[in-house]
């Protein structure tokens, strides 16, 4: 019999958790996983925390959804060095940005349910 031997493909597993996003960790994140789901928020904002049990479900419940936060004050430049490939500035909190095979595909601002931030993902997963 033949132990079980994970294979060592170069992927990085996809985390069950949120995982906290900055300059020198976004693209690899983006290029590490195929199904990326980035949160923006700050620390002030209320609908911001409001979604965090989302969030945090959507992280561990969808196992191709690689979800990655980043603080909008800790991290001011990061978005918009990033303006060509989000297509925009990040002006309203909170902001969701979906991602596939590095690509920003579908993208929304505000409050969401969980069921909005599932269908904004459905059709890639």
């Amino acid at each position: 019999m033949v132990p079980d031997v994970p294979i060592d493909d170069g992927v990085e597993p996809t985390p069950d958790e949120p995982v906290p996003l900055d300059p020198e960790s976004f693209e690899s994140f983006l290029q590490s996983h195929d199904l990326v789901l980035i949160d923006v928020w700050a620390e002030w904002c209320g609908p911001c925390k409001a979604m965090d049990p989302a969030v945090e479900d959507l992280a561990a419940e969808i196992p191709a959804l690689a979800v990655g936060k980043v603080d909008h004050e800790q991290n001011p430049d990061l978005l918009s060095d990033y303006r060509s490939l989000i297509g925009r500035v990040v002006s309203s909190l909170p902001a969701f940005f979906v991602f596939v095979e590095g690509e920003c595909v579908e993208q929304t601002t505000g409050r969401q349910s969980k069921a909005d931030l599932e269908a904004l993902i459905s059709e890639y997963r």
